[in-house]
């Protein structure tokens, strides 16, 4: 619950649709305890966001769009804003909308995040006053933490952080 939380706080920040951006967040992780089989299957019968050949690259991503999916067939969700932001929950995208900005933001910073530097982070980036440029630092160190690690990228990420530094005048 701790990305719910997190969620509808940047929603209410930044005047955001906290019922929007609370349905997302409720739905993000749907899927995510499911094998990679099912998410495989769940994700090829979305008709919403297929994913492409680099999404099937990288498994980790997968839930997202299989919970996209979930969340308009068995749930009724058609607010493409909410699909969105569920799908692209990990990656991000160039042109994300601000649903997708918010969850993308309080997924990586949420409460029971342990990660190294979670709360340095927290501090610096909770405090900014553009949500794109809040993503655009979440981006920027996703980046840097899988490149340290010498693993694949997705493209998408880099994309939403080079879309980013365009929409904030921020490079």
């Amino acid at each position: 619950m701790g990305v719910e939380g997190l969620a509808v706080a940047l929603a209410c920040r930044h005047g955001l649709d906290a019922e929007g951006v609370l349905t997302a967040a409720l739905l993000h992780d749907y899927a995510k305890a499911e094998p990679q089989e099912r998410l495989r299957e769940l994700m090829e019968q979305g008709t919403d966001y297929k994913p492409t050949e680099e999404d099937l690259r990288h498994p980790a991503m997968w839930h997202g769009i299989a919970a996209a999916h979930v969340g308009r067939s068995e749930y009724g969700i058609d607010d493409l804003r909410v699909l969105e932001a569920v799908a692209y929950h990990t990656t991000g995208n160039e042109g994300l909308g601000p649903i997708g900005l918010a969850l993308y933001v309080a997924d990586y910073l949420e409460p029971t995040r342990g990660f190294n530097g979670v709360e340095q982070a927290r501090r610096e980036i909770l405090t900014l006053t553009d949500l794109r440029q809040a993503a655009l630092e979440v981006a920027r160190r996703k980046i840097d933490k899988i490149q340290r690690k010498n693993q694949p990228l997705h493209g998408r990420t880099l994309a939403m952080a080079r879309w980013l530094e365009r929409e904030t005048g921020k490079k």
